[in-house]
């Protein structure tokens, strides 16, 4: 457990009481060893304990039953109507299966490696990358990653194995396939499962196998190398590639084979690989002068020679004149692997990245230190997610200035947009070389607060601030349109209760023609009680307005993400908390919600007890107004259903009365798909402007049925002036 005085949540099942349920998942406080306490609302009690049943499970943070600490979607290439999960816990990542029944597998960290900190999970390239704060990154790359070479020796029966940025470490066990060999092996097969040996390098590891009849060097063909699990990514000072300034006499082409033979140049390849590029910078021979300037992907690669395949016609020739091939150019500092990033963004086949640390060390023992700035960030090399360029492809976004970078949105055409935390700006002209990249200030006027809550939607852009939740639009030219209010200024008292501490673990999301936001809410505003984004408000598009304000049966329900995939063809909106369980939303009209506070299983249900309240009706005048009469026309659910009406006039004379329910006006329930008009007397209330408010009947704790509601009319006299009806 904990140390005293640390909280953990703690689930408790068992405790018998009279009023207050002291059972289930609570934050607590770890007083010592045999002591927590945790605060429950309710008459005070002493709860009865010895039953047999009473008992306190294993903490949520230790390594029996995690918490979660970040997630993704995965999509399967080879699958294209399947989707997945992946929940990475403390000590293990779990790869859920949206396809009903839910099928789990562990990815196991790199061996050793446990998470004690939230993390951000990114499918980008054939990867997943998880992402640590100022420490290295890991991969999961599920289709392998590929067999440059390979070598047996009979004696020691060691294979010793070339493959770019393995990740693995001794003990390993990987999955070998597709490797040639000359003779049909008795004992030395190098595919099939093995346990890695030694690591030699960044790039080439061994194993061990029977000891066979003869030394052999295979064949890698479309050799792979599989770990089913996370490995680590490149790491340590970045080895720059070499450029070697030959001559032509070094170079001969045949069938369009290009083969530079280092050894007789004197020159020793340490860089370069099979299936690196490498670019031909000069050439004064004019029959390969059609190369120049252009890169080209080596087949072979080893310590003398070099070949790739280029459209020039055959060449042999004893001529001095110079070539100068190699890997490519770094913009003055050199190239580096990633910068130790938080979170990361793909976009325009790059990976964005804030520039927060300075990687160092080796592959071995690598060091991220600590930069003073937050306002900048870096970009990979396309295609590459591990190699950036320090000078060409990184961005001081706000030059010193008191601010620092909260996210990044890919925005439309080639544009990323930088929320910093109290401004606003655009990356411009992303593709390709980023030699003339454009950084460009929007605005000093509003920050994002929450990098969660960034979501994108056409030329509009949404997200939390200080001052409530903003959608920002843009007309050409990127001009900023919009800002002048909060979008939430309608719902303002909700936007008073988000607790301060928490608002920036804020997450939304685009759905359904909806933009979905996860809030810590407060019970009230400045109590300081959410423990996580417990509530979600919901603005719709289509209706410009804010239509409903979600909460859930069990306080401790907290969403961590928002993740759109699907398990068949139709893509769905998934919840993760911060427990594991996973939680299809809009996916029932029943008046439950299922919650589970596990990755598999522990689900219960809670009743929904709804409410619709409709706006104020003013009839656009400020008059005083006598409310006469109210209609309803609604349609039930697949079972029986019964609301209740009631409506508030504001003025300081009038209160919210009660008018009836669905069985007081028909006498009975409304029937299981059944329509129903319902009109009402209001009794002549008075006031300014007046609500409907509907509230689901409950019979005990759960609600009766679940209602539809299609229109609302509401009729008020002027007073001493004519009907007037609004809907």
């Amino acid at each position: 457990m904990s140390p005293a005085g640390d909280a953990a949540y703690i689930q408790v099942e068992g405790l018998a009481y009279a009023t207050t349920n002291p059972n289930g998942i609570h934050l607590v406080t770890i007083v010592d060893e045999y002591t927590l306490t945790y605060p429950l609302t309710g008459a005070g009690e002493v709860f009865t304990i010895g039953g047999g049943n009473d008992k306190v499970l294993s903490e949520l943070v230790d390594g029996a039953v995690s918490s979660i600490l970040g997630s993704c979607v995965f999509s399967d290439p080879s699958s294209d109507d399947e989707e997945s999960i992946v929940l990475a816990t403390n000590s293990v990542a779990k790869l859920v299966s949206l396809r009903s029944p839910y099928t789990v597998t562990d990815l196991a960290y790199p061996s050793t490696e446990t998470l004690d900190a939230a993390v951000e999970l990114l499918q980008a390239f054939d990867r997943v990358i998880l992402f640590r704060d100022g420490d290295r990154p890991w991969e999961w790359v599920p289709g392998g990653k590929p067999v440059i070479s390979s070598s047996y020796v009979s004696a020691t029966g060691v294979v010793t194995v070339t493959c770019r940025d393995h990740g693995l470490k001794v003990g390993d066990v990987v999955t070998i396939s597709d490797i040639g060999f000359s003779a049909t092996p008795t004992t030395a097969d190098p595919n099939g499962s093995k346990t890695v040996a030694s690591v030699t390098s960044a790039d080439v590891f061994t194993f061990v196998i029977s000891t066979g009849s003869g030394n052999e060097t295979y064949t890698p063909n479309t050799g792979k190398m599989v770990a089913d699990f996370f490995t680590l990514a490149p790491a340590g000072a970045y080895t720059q590639p070499q450029t070697f300034p030959i001559t032509a006499a070094d170079v001969v082409v045949s069938d369009g084979l290009v083969t530079v033979d280092l050894l007789t140049a004197g020159a020793t390849n340490n860089t370069i690989k099979a299936g690196d590029f490498v670019t031909v910078y000069q050439s004064a021979a004019a029959e390969l002068s059609a190369m120049e300037g252009k890169s080209y992907q080596a087949v072979t690669a080893n310590a003398e020679t070099i070949t790739f395949y280029a459209p020039v016609g055959d060449y042999n020739t004893a001529a001095t004149d110079v070539f100068e091939f190699g890997g490519r150019f770094s913009i003055g500092a050199g190239f580096m692997n990633m910068p130790g990033a938080p979170w990361g963004v793909y976009f325009q086949r790059r990976l964005w990245v804030p520039f927060w640390h300075s990687p160092a060390g080796t592959y071995s023992s690598p060091t991220y230190t600590a930069k003073d700035q937050h306002d900048q960030i870096a970009a990979s090399d396309i295609l590459d997610p591990w190699t950036y360029d320090q000078i060409e492809s990184q961005f001081r976004i706000t030059a010193g200035i008191a601010d620092h970078t909260v996210g990044l949105q890919p925005f439309y055409e080639d544009a990323l947009m930088v929320l910093n935390r109290n401004s606003m700006h655009l990356v411009v002209g992303t593709q390709g070389s980023l030699s003339d990249t454009v950084v460009k200030e929007l605005t000093r006027e509003v920050g994002c607060l929450a990098r969660k809550s960034i979501v994108s939607q056409g030329n509009s852009v949404f997200f939390l601030s200080d001052n409530g939740i903003y959608g920002v639009g843009f007309i050409e030219g990127y001009n900023l349109r919009g800002i002048e209010e909060p979008l939430s200024k309608p719902i303002q008292p909700i936007i008073d209760r988000i607790n301060r501490t928490l608002a920036s673990k804020s997450v939304g999301i685009y759905f359904n023609n909806r933009y979905y936001l996860a809030l810590p809410l407060d019970s009230q505003a400045g109590a300081g009680d959410a423990t996580g984004n417990n509530s979600v408000v919901i603005f719709n598009m289509l209706n410009k307005g804010w239509e409903s304000l979600d909460t859930f049966g069990e306080g401790n329900f907290n969403i961590l993400n928002f993740h759109i995939a699907r398990a068949e063809e139709r893509n769905d909106l998934y919840a993760i908390n911060e427990f594991g369980g996973i939680h299809k939303l809009e996916s029932s009209n029943l008046p439950v919600d299922t919650l589970s506070f596990d990755v598999l299983g522990g689900a219960s249900d809670y009743s929904v007890d709804s409410v619709l309240q409709t706006r104020s009706y003013d009839f656009n005048q400020q008059d005083r107004k006598r409310f006469s009469a109210a209609q309803v026309q609604c349609q039930s659910d697949n079972a029986a259903a019964d609301v209740v009406f009631s409506f508030s006039a504001e003025d300081p004379d009038s209160g919210a009365e009660t008018i009836g329910s669905i069985v007081d006006f028909l006498g009975s329930e409304l029937d299981p798909n059944d329509t129903a008009n319902l009109r009402m007397r209001l009794a002549g209330m008075r006031g300014f402007m007046g609500t409907l408010t509907i509230s689901a009947n409950l019979a005990g704790s759960a609600p009766v049925g679940r209602l539809k509601v299609q229109s609302v009319a509401v009729d008020a006299t002027l007073t001493n002036r004519q009907t007037i009806s609004q809907h």
